[in-house]
């Protein structure tokens, strides 16, 4: 049941969005719109080619690259104009390169979970870890009264869980698969808390604060 509720609080960020209709919507908005989007058709598009008994583990190599350059994507409308933003637009195309080269070069099936999914993981976690951190060190305001605080902790949260959990649940799927069903609850639990950090941030800005 967990793991149902985390899927469908993807949709969180995408309603949020949605309530700011008649107002100007802000570029990584927009963008965070179509990352959920993204995840949630990488979901159902598993879920469809489970049903037809057929394995779903190469689905990955298409899907994890993609949110990858989309947190960068929507991290760039957070950058100083120049140095920094261009580096995070370059920052997608070399790591979706970095990415299909190891998948062409060696076996996926061996390498994805153990070291493509979790080094593309740290690479989004340290470029939102980064954001955070720059940001909050030039902010003279509160921040819990800020969107990107609480998108990009939620963002933060999304990807730090994905750094370790895919080559720990390989390592143990066949031997312990009790401890892998756990990793997968807690993991759901902590994304569907990261969701609704993101969807608090999109809408933040619109309470007044008391």
């Amino acid at each position: 049941m967990l793991l149902q509720v985390a899927s469908a609080s993807q949709a969180l960020p995408i309603v949020a969005v949605a309530m700011l209709r008649g107002r100007p919507t802000p570029a990584p908005y927009l963008r965070i719109g179509l990352w959920c989007c993204l995840l949630l058709l990488s979901d159902a598009t598993d879920l469809y080619i489970t049903s037809r008994h057929i394995s779903n583990l190469w689905t990955g190599y298409y899907t994890v690259p993609m949110e990858v350059g989309m947190t960068l994507w929507i991290l760039s409308a957070w950058q100083p104009e120049g140095a920094p933003r261009r580096a995070y637009i370059l920052g997608i195309a070399a790591t979706g390169a970095a990415i299909g080269s190891t998948l062409l070069l060696t076996d996926p099936q061996q390498t994805f979970d153990v070291w493509v999914s979790p080094l593309a993981a740290l690479v989004a976690f340290s470029a939102v870890l980064h954001t955070l951190v720059t940001r909050t060190l030039r902010s003279r305001e509160a921040l819990v009264h800020l969107d990107w605080f609480w998108i990009c902790l939620g963002m933060a949260v999304f990807w730090v869980v994905q750094i370790s959990t895919p080559a720990l649940m390989t390592a143990f799927m066949d031997t312990h698969r009790e401890l892998v069903i756990r990793v997968l609850l807690v993991r759901s639990a902590i994304a569907i808390a990261g969701y609704v950090c993101i969807a608090w941030g999109v809408v933040c800005l619109q309470v007044p604060p008391r």
